[in-house]
């Protein structure tokens, strides 16, 4: 779900040789960087029964899932609000109050791996902090209820935007301290955490 948020996009259209809507959910990722979060994504979705395919188009790298089941259990969790004309959809979290623990913590597992960073210490290679950053605010807010609920100690502020910048949004960093990535490692799904983890217990895997 977090990795959704982060880096999914829909597409829907209807087929006029079948007469119904088409679904598919598409995920882009850094072709150079992600192969290990590409894969494992694949492997959750073949697990589920899910048919998927896999794109490379220069630096990128996309995984398409065709499921109108997929679609419907997403809207469950996840909203699109309508901006400004030409502006994408601005994506909210539903009913986060009802989410279970371990339903939480996969949803930063995803954010992690799709919108998040890890800083490292280069003597014993293990993270310190984790960066989730963002430009929705109300998304923003919600990811701090959700770390708070988590006991996750955090800290936030909005990075400064400069002149000729790709975009003049604020962009809100969110920041995991050391004790909460600690606290919850083997609980946490991430492919970017697994690669400092892995010699050491790892993370959680299925």
């Amino acid at each position: 779900m977090g990795m959704f948020v982060g880096d999914g996009y829909i597409n829907r259209w209807t087929d006029k040789n079948e007469n119904r809507q088409r679904f598919v959910v598409k995920f882009i990722f850094d072709k150079q960087r992600d192969q290990d979060i590409a894969d494992y994504l694949q492997f959750i979705f073949n697990k589920a029964g899910k048919r998927t395919t896999r794109l490379s188009e220069k630096t990128k790298l996309i995984i398409k899932v065709s499921s109108k089941s997929f679609v419907e259990h997403l809207a469950k969790y996840v909203r699109n609000l309508r901006q400004v004309k030409g502006q994408p959809h601005r994506k909210v979290l539903v009913d986060i109050e009802n989410w279970s623990y371990h339903f939480k913590l996969g949803f930063i597992s995803g954010m992690i791996d799709s919108d998040g960073y890890i800083f490292f210490n280069k003597r014993n290679m293990k993270p310190y902090l984790v960066e989730i950053k963002t430009a929705n605010p109300t998304l923003k807010r919600q990811l701090l209820h959700i770390l708070a609920t988590l006991k996750m100690d955090t800290t936030e502020f909005v990075a400064k935007t400069y002149e000729g910048s790709y975009s003049v949004k604020p962009c809100y960093r969110i920041h995991i301290l050391k004790k909460g990535i600690q606290q919850h490692r083997h609980h946490l799904i991430s492919m970017k955490l697994n690669r400092y983890y892995s010699g050491s217990g790892g993370v959680a895997r299925i």
